[in-house]
Parts: structure tokens; C-alpha cells; sequence
């Protein structure tokens, strides 16, 4: 890069994640951008994951680890925050992976677009593929062009946001500036859906957004325990469900074209255990 960049706060939450913990630190020591700093906050695990990942570690400045008792990924991920020193935030799953050129690409968008946060694409892959097979769906760090990145006002990201055209829900695959991040906390009262609620309040306060057309993290299929802690109440399924139904209101409300969109979709796709017929009346009264 052509300047100094500024410092990445990468935020890793783990739970139980002894398993993934080297391939974590191959993948963080392998980034192009060096001026990093990784916060792992283990959330309350009882494999061995606290010792192995201070093993793994021990002499690497770049890595702090952190240890709290078990209150979910939110509570990890705010906990995180709370400790951080860089200029930009990024949250990673240790059982994901990303490439070399993650969080350069990433940077290099906020700054070229003076954007509030960037983010990437992403493939749902499975846990023995090989990232080399995703290759031909990258572009290279310095040579992005064309339909390739896509630059969004506060309206346009809203609205991309509601069908998920582009920019989706999930806090990973996202750098974002740390003024505008530490403005929003994720929801430690809710086990689903959080962090669509968390994306859903970064929007209302984004004044532009930038999308990389480029698949630089695989999400790994077939993965709880490494980052969420166990999570089967009833009770607790059904509050996200609200939270989805609230924001689905809310958008409606200043976007009435997006009520047949994504939202719509995701609301019954997280409400698999009510009829459809319940959540149709539910949102008409939203």
C-alpha cells in the first residue's frame, strides 16, 4: 500500500473452539495488511481453548486474548469492542476462513470510497473444501473495475439491504469505521437473529456503504459450538422473531416497496415453527 494504514481491530468470538485455533492463527499471521491487532475473547469454554490459544500466541504481539464467562457471541463480540484500539472494527468466526488479501481489500475500499464500512462477498462452503477451488470467483486486490464494486448512499444501502441483493446481515465479511461501530452494541438479550438487528441499526446510521463483488471469506457450514453457545429455548427463538417482524415494520414504513422483499422472506425462514398463515396476519399489523 501506497501509505501506512491505519489500525484493524479484528474481533474474534470463540466458544469451544480448541479444534479451529491454529488454522485461526495461520490464517490472521498470513494477511497482507500487518498494522492489525486481534482481540480473541473466549466466551467461558471448557475444552481448553483459553490455554491452547495463549500457547499458540505466546510471543506473537499482534493477539490478545481475552476470557469472560459464557454469555453468547453478542456478549463476546461487545466485550470485544469495549477493548479495542484500532480505526476500523472487523469481526471473523475462528471456524470460518479468509483469504491473504481479506482485510487489505476490505481497507482499501473504505478509503478509495471514504466510506463508513465495506464489505465482500462470501460462499457457504462445506468443512473439507479447499479455498483454492473459490479462486476464479476473487478479483485482485488493486484491480477492481467495472460492476465489481458497488458504492451505496444511506437510502440505497437500505434498500439493498431489505431484498439482500448485496449487503446481508451477517457482521463478518464487513470492515466498519469504530466511531460509527461503537455507536451500536449487539443485542446480548437476543440468541437469534442478533445480528441482523445489529446490521439493520449500522444502516440507519450509514451515510455510504461499499461492496466488493469478490469472495474473500468462506463461511463454514456445519459449525455451532466454536462461536455460539448452546441455544434451544422456545422463548428465545420466538424474541428474534419479533425483533425480525420490528425491523420488518420499521422499513416498511419509510420503504413500502421493500414489504414484499428479503424481509418478508426472512422473517418466516426464521419462524420455521409458526404457520406462515400466523406471521401473514402478524406482519399485515405490523
Amino acid at each position: 500500500m501506497g501509505q501506512t494504514a491505519k489500525m484493524i481491530s479484528v474481533i474474534i468470538p470463540v466458544y469451544n473452539g480448541v479444534n479451529y485455533l491454529q488454522s485461526m492463527v495461520d490464517m490472521i499471521n498470513a494477511q497482507t495488511l500487518k498494522n492489525i491487532e486481534v482481540i480473541v475473547v473466549d466466551d467461558g469454554s471448557t475444552d481448553g481453548t483459553l490455554e491452547e490459544c495463549r500457547r499458540l500466541t505466546q510471543g506473537n504481539d499482534i493477539f490478545r486474548i481475552e476470557s469472560k464467562t459464557n454469555g453468547g457471541a453478542s456478549s463476546a463480540r461487545n466485550y470485544g469492542m469495549r477493548r479495542c484500539r484500532g480505526d476500523f472494527i472487523a469481526f471473523i468466526d475462528v471456524d470460518d476462513y479468509i483469504y491473504p488479501e481479506y482485510l487489505e481489500k476490505l481497507y482499501e475500499l473504505i478509503i478509495r470510497y471514504d466510506a463508513d464500512w465495506s464489505q465482500c462477498s462470501f460462499m457457504k462452503v462445506k468443512k473439507n473444501d479447499q479455498p483454492r477451488k473459490y479462486d476464479k470467483m476473487r478479483v485482485c486486490p488493486k484491480g477492481e473495475g467495472g460492476k465489481e464494486v458497488l458504492v451505496f448512499d444511506g437510502r440505497a444501502a437500505m434498500i439493498d439491504f431489505a431484498y439482500r441483493r448485496h449487503l446481508n446481515g451477517y457482521p463478518v465479511l464487513k470492515l466498519i469505521k469504530r466511531e460509527l461501530a461503537e455507536q451500536i452494541t449487539f443485542r446480548e438479550d437476543l440468541k437469534y437473529s442478533e445480528d441482523y438487528a445489529y446490521i439493520y441499526e449500522l444502516i440507519k446510521k450509514t451515510d455510504r456503504a461499499v461492496y466488493i463483488d469478490s469472495v474473500e471469506y468462506l463461511y463454514i457450514q456445519q459449525k455451532e459450538s466454536a462461536v455460539h453457545m448452546r441455544r434451544s429455548s422456545t422463548v428465545e427463538y420466538q424474541k428474534g422473531w419479533e425483533q425480525l417482524k420490528k425491523i420488518y415494520g420499521e422499513v416498511v414504513k419509510i420503504m413500502p416497496h421493500a414489504g414484499g422483499g428479503y424481509l418478508k422472506s426472512a422473517i418466516c425462514s426464521q419462524s420455521r415453527m409458526y404457520p406462515e398463515s400466523i406471521i401473514e396476519k402478524q406482519t399485515e399489523n405490523t
